[in-house]
């Protein structure tokens, strides 16, 4: 039987995401002073964290993963230098909208597949933490990291110029 609330949350969260980032390209793209994040970015980011996570709770897997567009990890992920970023390189918004939809959908077909047994499991990713964790916790960490996004998405959209 599928996890209700992991399926909730991640509906919930990925709603809000897709949301936020409904704006102009203008405001999308816009980074206050002193700040190097858009909401462009803090979407892409949510796309990449939640993919990669999700590889590496369910496949072990620690490189970035395929299913990201060309060239998207090194955009998006925490290594990623948004301010050094050239403006034409960045995708558009609607491209990067289309892309969460679609990490929903076949992301939410996994989850659902997934047994008490498959969330329990500890994975051991000394890449990030020291100790095992269940793969459920790491896919709720992935989905707490876009709520947070989420938070700085919404800031910038209040802090935007009209």
């Amino acid at each position: 039987m599928p996890d209700r609330t992991l399926l909730t949350l991640f509906d919930e969260v990925r709603r809000k995401t897709l949301w936020l980032l409904d704006t102009t390209p203008a405001i999308a793209r816009w980074t206050p002073p002193g700040t190097a994040n858009s909401i462009l970015w803090h979407a892409g980011h949510a796309l990449c964290v939640v993919e990669q996570l999700t590889a590496a709770a369910l496949l072990h897997e620690t490189e970035p993963p395929a299913a990201l567009p060309p060239g998207w990890w090194r955009l998006f992920s925490w290594e990623s230098r948004p301010a050094e970023t050239r403006p034409d390189a960045w995708p558009a918004v609607e491209e990067v909208a289309a892309a969460l939809r679609e990490q929903h959908v076949r992301l939410r077909k996994t989850f659902e597949k997934l047994t008490e047994d498959d969330l329990a499991a500890a994975v051991y990713l000394p890449v990030w933490w020291s100790e095992p964790r269940p793969a459920r916790w790491i896919l709720i960490h992935a989905l707490h990291d876009e709520a947070n996004h989420g938070g700085e998405m919404w800031l910038l959209r209040k802090l935007a110029p009209p």
